[in-house]
């Protein structure tokens, strides 16, 4: 349409910006459990296995912390933004309440995870299991 019409496909940027978000926020638990996040690995690669257990253990009540503020306040938004039918402010006006649904719905997922992490380190630390 773009080139044949000499009409452009506003849509486009948005539509494409919207499913990167939902990936990305739903793909963060996915990432957790397979252990693709970040992390400071000159330290922690030469730590034991209960060790390392124990490091994410303590790291562990940061991490609820910050995943429940994510939930708390990402589900307010998201309620907003749905009771609101909320739009984007472009000329296009598509919706985005189900880009920010998806906040809290990946703040639930990785909490999930998190606590599946927390009781496997436990175990760990408790039985010198192999993860």
């Amino acid at each position: 349409l773009r080139y044949g019409f000499n009409r452009p496909t506003m849509w486009v940027h948005e539509t494409s910006q919207q499913i990167f978000a939902i990936a990305f926020l739903l793909g963060s638990a996915y990432t957790l459990q397979e252990g693709g996040h970040v992390r400071v690995d000159i330290f922690y690669r030469r730590l034991s296995t209960k060790g390392r257990a124990i490091i994410e253990i303590v790291s562990s009540l940061f991490y609820f912390i910050f995943i429940g503020i994510l939930l708390w306040k990402g589900g307010e938004m998201a309620y907003e933004s749905v009771t609101m039918l909320e739009r984007t402010q472009t000329p296009w006006e598509p919706y985005v309440f189900h880009v920010i649904l998806a906040l809290p719905i990946a703040a639930l997922l990785l909490l999930l995870q998190g606590i599946a992490d927390f009781i496997r380190n436990l175990k760990i630390v408790a039985n010198g299991e192999k993860p």
